[in-house]
């Protein structure tokens, strides 16, 4: 009989912890020396929520008294109660066989009383694992196996790999002697060595090293979307099977893969630690059974084992440390022995027995959640069969939503932090609705009001999109197929379906078929985003890996991306560009493989790469879509790319693309010596401007993942003789902001080019990146510009205009000079075949321009002048909009043939206005607000970073791990256009921005009845309403002038502008067993550190009232370290205690100030005398210059005015700046005047004002 005391401890490095106690009496029968039974008797659990000190020994097992009592339910007391029946094997758990009526959170709870009487001193392979040991190692256990039983004072350590409930990792053993008690009387072990003797005791210790696991237990969502390191793209995932020359020396000598980790959830997101230690009583120390003491010359007997487990999560290192904000799971347990009976001829019952298990955590309740999500009504066809049929998913999910929706019409407060939270249990809920519960919550929208239908319809649509199961994209699907929602809405919805929980070729196969269906076909917007997430899902399916599988999942679940379905995907997406008879349409197919990121299309996209007949474009997007095979591949990358970069007959663009490209794979240095000296000897200054400000980035660079690199670049750039001066036309910047004590930190980076014969730029790009956790991103947020620039486009032009001058000409000319010019034209063509030159531009050659006719080279013109602005979120191409120059001119009709998106017609003047180089016209961009007229209300919602993870702790219990950012803004309003005014223009926009985001942490560990957890919440919320009244007036006549008059009204209700929180906390509830919700309210207590109260701040300010007539208040209650220089002290301080600001608009209150009756008067008599003599010296300027005005003919006159005024505040403000110049017609003398006034502010007794003057003469 065995005592078990455990806790579980949720805290942070603040203090306030939520604790979870178990107490049972565990009874464990020997039918014979391999089998026997466990029983988990008199369980009891209790609860507590407070302040406590810092963890330690004693603490883990305080009495049980001062928790609150939890009642367990009868039906889970009894599944507890069940017993379970194991082989030990040299104490070692073999094999495990459960009850067949007990549950899987039941079963998990025994493995972990099992798991801590596991010890496999002796070495073997009883659990027949497939480890590979040497001849000479085997031969040396075998001696280290007999010697561990006779050990005197000298240590013994050795590392094997192990299955315990957390997985098969490697674990290491020490073993020692213990402190002999009284009673210890120490036997020789052989009676012909009396040197030799058994110790009384030995203490056992072992740890895990969860970064050598050939298995893991954990059940992950959202991880598989990050980003493969190139440094552990050669390492292998089964550790232990590497043939190191030792066992012994590979656990402690430097791997080269050791900072990569094969699992899904990291060891830098979720550090994790495991010891136990148990004391082995031998000889005379052992209990005695019935009063006689045990036998047997090597027997010995385990009296207690303790484990302890930490689980620490965080997004950073900077939440790590002293006042951090990084969450804490600790686990403590404890078996003490009680007493050793003998029962004779006891038999253990095997007829309830289920199959054979093992160590290893079960979840088959989380398979079968996989299993909805990835294939819904298609495996659970019954909703009776269902996971979640107990949930009630249907009424949940319409509370949310109506939270959600009556939030949006909340003018006093906008969006606050507890419905932006909504989404996410919104989100939660609706995972688990099978299709008629999706259209069942449909029907229950429906009936709210008229107005907020629209809106319910928008969040609900977003929320299946972020959902991401099976059953959420069929219906998704059907909705935008029906054109119930509008092209901008369907696209942004499809945009989302990345990043899901659990993707399947289920849910692939339904993006396919939006992607090839006739309705969107009309809809170039949503045809090229549904092709787009395609690629993007392909990808985040076929980056599963089997290793990170536990058997469970493995068991229930198949496969998803076999090779074979991998080349159907691949195939679908290569003839996509094959069938392509638009550059847009091959474009769109291209970006499309770059998303999806097939290691087997690299054959057929060296082959476009290669193929100078495409269009450059097309080329240039191919290379990039190697982008992110460059780490699984890279030597295959840099062996198609980097014989493009070092050709110079290339077009510049294509091989500014593969030089991106070929910088991803972290060039070795031969490469790089490559690059450098073909820049050095480059002959076009594009090229050579982007390859120089590259590797001056790279050498420059703080980002750790560019650091070996940037060792050799630095030196190599010390020989590549380069005149910087001569390469403006190219620009690139990084700003970083970087933390070097972390390693951690974002990198912003801006690139522009500016050719000499176009107004836009040729190729340039915004991108960030980040290093976090040793782990490197890239692109997670860019936006690029590509555009093709024909070397003959000038030419072409050039030479359709002299043609029809020419041809005009001939009429008056005989037909002999016509003839000889055709002969000589002939004659060039002639020479240019025999000389066997081609052009580096794909698609043109020389014959092309005297061959093709006048309409095909200006569709030819046309098809190379294209600009593509794409969007990239994650490394994932999301949009790509084309902008043509030709675009400018083209009919409706004509843009609504494309096959890409085009930009809004907002921008058209704008750019016809810069490429014509004159003033845009306010009438023309303004009347394209007509189309704003109708719209009333738009909702967008979405949940970003969202990972969640379920870690089983030694103790058997789940721990989950949840971090998500949901995200929703609503836009509401109207614009009233009225043209033909006297005033011109006139423009009303009546309308509101309410948003708010939040950042999510949980932890927590729980059971069928109880929770407790960690729980950090940070959010934004922003409420602007906006009405503004516009009148433009854009006539140029003599008598009038051009103005625009922008009016900005202000609410006449308490309005809440901005809030932002932070609030960490712990907390403790109940579980309906039945629904498996928790039971609400909550007990919640905010994790506060006392060392810190010093450093809390109150704010309570009006701002603008006393002067501006416009009162806001800003309230806060924040903590601020007293330096303000360290940046990251800041960062820990504000989002590991609670902080809070609100900025409030109240036009409504009086604030009554003290007036000052004297004021000091003081003069300063050497100002006066400077004034004086600066008076006079402008007096002489004045006469020259009128003197010299007299003598001139024609003087300009120009005026500018700016008025303001706050009319409705508690005091009137107003201000006005009048501008006056006069210069004569060379421009070489210029009057200047200013006048400026505005209303006194502060303490100001009357109004304030400005006069100046300024007299030039230019030589």
């Amino acid at each position: 009989t065995v005592d078990e005391s455990g806790t579980t401890t949720q805290t942070s490095d603040n203090g306030q912890q939520a604790v979870t106690r178990i107490q049972s009496q565990i009874k464990v029968h020997f039918a014979s020396q391999r089998r026997a039974q466990l029983c988990m008797t008199q369980n009891r659990f209790g609860q507590l929520n407070e302040q406590m000190k810092q963890t330690d020994s004693q603490q883990c097992y305080e009495p049980l008294s001062m928790f609150e009592p939890k009642q367990i339910p009868q039906e889970k007391r009894q599944k507890l109660e069940l017993c379970c029946q194991f082989d030990y094997v040299d104490g070692v758990i073999v094999r495990v066989q459960f009850d067949k009526q007990d549950e899987p959170w039941s079963k998990n709870m025994k493995r972990g009383v099992l798991n801590m009487i596991q010890m496999n001193l002796r070495q073997n392979n009883a659990q027949e694992l497939g480890t590979e040991q040497s001849g000479n190692q085997q031969e040396g256990n075998m001696e280290e196996n007999e010697a561990a039983q006779m050990r005197d004072q000298l240590a013994h350590s050795f590392t094997i790999p192990e299955v315990t409930v957390e997985g098969e990792c490697q674990t290491t053993y020490t073993i020692n002697t213990a402190n002999p008690s009284k009673h210890c009387t120490q036997k020789s072990a052989d009676e012909s060595n009396n040197q030799q003797q058994m110790p009384c005791s030995f203490n056992v210790t072992k740890s895990i090293n969860f970064k050598q696991c050939s298995r893991i237990s954990d059940i992950s969502a959202g991880f598989q979307t990050e980003q493969p390191q190139s440094r552990c793209a050669q390492c292998t995932n089964d550790w232990y099977k590497q043939k190191e020359g030792s066992q012994q020396q590979s656990a402690t000598a430097e791997h080269p893969c050791a900072k990569c980790d094969p699992k899904q959830v990291k060891e830098e997101t979720l550090d994790r630690q495991t010891v136990m230690r148990a004391t082995l009583k031998c000889g005379s120390e052992q209990q005695m059974t019935e009063g006689k003491q045990q036998e047997g010359p090597n027997s010995c007997q385990l009296d207690s084992s303790e484990m302890r487990s930490m689980y620490v999560y965080k997004n950073t290192k900077t939440e790590s440390g002293p006042y951090g904000s990084a969450m804490r799971t600790e686990v403590c347990a404890q078996l003490q022995l009680r007493s050793a009976q003998s029962v004779p001829d006891q038999q253990v019952s095997t007829q309830t027995l289920d199959s054979d298990e093992t160590l290893l955590f079960s979840s088959p309740t989380f398979s079968d959640f996989k299993r909805h999500y990835m294939f819904g009504d298609e495996e659970f066809p019954d909703p009776r069969s269902s996971p979640y049929s107990s949930v009630p998913k249907v009424e949940q999910a319409c509370q949310a939503l109506r939270a959600l929706v009556q939030s949006t019409s909340d003018h006093h407060h906008g969006i606050d932090t507890k419905h932006t939270i909504q989404l996410s249990r919104l989100v939660e809920m609706v995972r688990m609705c099978s299709y008629e519960d999706l259209k069942q919550i449909e029907r229950n929208a429906q009936q709210y009001h008229q107005k907020q239908q629209k809106t319910a319809k928008h969040i609900l649509v977003d929320a299946m999109a972020i959902c991401g199961t099976r059953n959420c994209v069929v219906r998704l699907v059907e909705i935008i197929k029906n054109q119930e929602v509008s092209p901008h809405k369907a696209a942004y919805s499809i945009s989302q379906l990345t990043g899901l929980p659990s993707p399947s070729n289920s849910i692939v196969t339904e993006v396919q078929k939006l992607c090839q269906s006739e309705q969107v076909q009309n809809q170039p917007m949503v045809k090229q985003t549904a092709c787009l997430t395609f690629g993007a899902l392909v990808n985040e399916l076929c980056s599963q890996r089997k290793s990170q599988q536990t058997p469970d999942m493995s068991q229930s679940v198949q496969e998803q991306c076999t090779e074979d379905k991998k080349e159907q995907y691949k195939q679908v997406l290569v003839e996509q560009y094959e069938k392509a008879t638009t550059l847009q349409e091959r474009l769109n197919a291209l970006t499309s493989l770059g998303n999806a990121g097939i290691d087997t299309s690299t054959p057929q996209l060296e082959q476009i790469i290669k193929d100078r007949s495409e269009h450059s474009l097309c080329r240039a997007k191919a290379i990039d879509a190697l982008r992110r095979q460059s780490t699984q591949q890279p030597r295959t990358v840099q062996h198609i790319v980097l014989p493009i970069y070092l050709n110079n007959q290339e077009d510049p663009n294509v091989r500014i693309v593969a030089l991106q490209i070929l910088m991803r794979t972290q060039p070795e240095p031969s490469v790089i010596d490559q690059i450098i000296y073909t820049m050095s000897q480059e002959p076009n200054k594009r090229v050579k401007a982007y390859t120089y400000q590259t590797m001056k980035l790279v050498a420059k660079s703080m980002n750790p993942a560019d650091r070996q690199m940037s060792k050799h670049v630095k030196n190599a750039m010390q020989s590549a003789n380069v005149d910087e001066q001569q390469l403006w036309s190219y620009g690139k910047w990084q700003i970083p902001v970087y933390s070097p004590e972390q390693e951690e930190g974002m990198f912003f980076t801006l690139a522009t080019e500016y050719p000499q014969r176009s107004w836009m730029p040729s190729l340039s790009y915004m991108k960030i990146d980040s290093y976090f956790k040793d782990q490197s991103n890239v692109n997670d947020l860019m936006f690029y510009l590509m555009k093709n620039q024909p070397l003959y486009g000038q030419d072409r032009l050039i030479y359709t205009k002299s043609r029809n001058r020419r041809t005009a000409a001939i009429r008056g000319l005989e037909r002999r000079e016509f003839e000889e010019n055709n002969e000589n034209t002939q004659e060039i063509k002639n020479m240019f075949n025999q000389l066997g030159i081609k052009s580096r531009h794909g698609g043109y050659s020389f014959n092309n321009r005297y061959s093709t006719t006048e309409n095909q080279q200006q569709q030819n013109n046309n098809n190379n002048n294209i600009n593509v602005l794409c969007t990239r979120i994650g490394d994932v191409d999301h949009s790509c909009y084309e902008i043509q120059n030709s675009y400018l001119n083209q009919t409706t009709q004509q843009q609504q043939q494309t096959s890409m998106p085009t930009m809004p017609p907002m921008f058209t003047e704008l750019i016809q206005s810069i490429q014509n180089r004159r003033k845009p016209s306010l009438a023309k961009m303004f009347s394209e607000l007509e189309q704003l007229q109708k719209v009333h209300q738009y909702t967008i919602a979405s949940i970003l970073n969202e990972k969640e993870a379920v870690i089983p702790t030694s103790v058997g219990l789940p721990l989950g791990i949840v971090n998500s950012v949901p995200m929703i803004l609503n836009v509401e309003g109207n614009v009233n256009l009225q043209k033909n005014t006297q005033m011109g223009t006139k423009v009303q926009i009546n309308g509101r921005i309410m948003g708010g985001m939040a950042h999510i942490q949980k932890m927590r560990c729980w059971t069928p009845f109880l929770v407790s957890g960690v729980k950090s919440i940070r959010s934004i919320e922003i409420n602007v309403p906006t009405q503004l009244d516009i009148n433009a007036n854009t006539q140029t006549t003599n008598n009038e002038k051009q103005s625009l008059i922008m009016s900005v009204k202000l609410p006449n209700e308490k309005t809440r502008l901005v809030g932002a929180h932070s609030h960490p906390f712990v907390y403790t509830a109940d579980i309906n067993p039945k629904t498996n919700l928790v039971i609400e309210p909550r007990q919640v207590r905010t994790i506060r550190n006392p060392k810190l109260d010093r450093l809390q701040h109150q704010m309570n300010t009006l701002i603008g009232g006393k002067n501006l007539g416009i009162p806001i208040n800003v309230h806060a209650h924040y903590h601020w370290p007293s330096s303000s220089v360290n940046f990251e002290q800041i960062c820990k301080m504000l989002m590991a205690t609670e902080n809070a600001i609100h900025v409030t608009f109240q036009p409504r209150g009086v604030r009554i100030c003290k007036r000052n009756f004297y004021s000091n008067k003081f003069e300063n008599e050497e100002e006066n005398e400077e004034k004086e003599q600066n008076s006079v010296r402008q007096q002489k300027m004045s006469k020259f210059l009128n003197n010299y005005s007299k003598q001139q003919q024609k003087y300009y006159k120009h005026k500018l005015e700016m008025s303001g005024q706050i009319v409705g505040g508690l005091k009137e403000f107003k201000f006005q700046t009048e501008l006056q110049a006069k210069c004569e017609e060379k421009m070489q003398t210029c009057q200047l005047e200013i006048q400026s006034q505005r209303s006194p502010i502060n303490n100001e007794q009357q109004k304030w004002t400005l006069k100046g003057q300024a007299e030039m003469v230019m030589p």
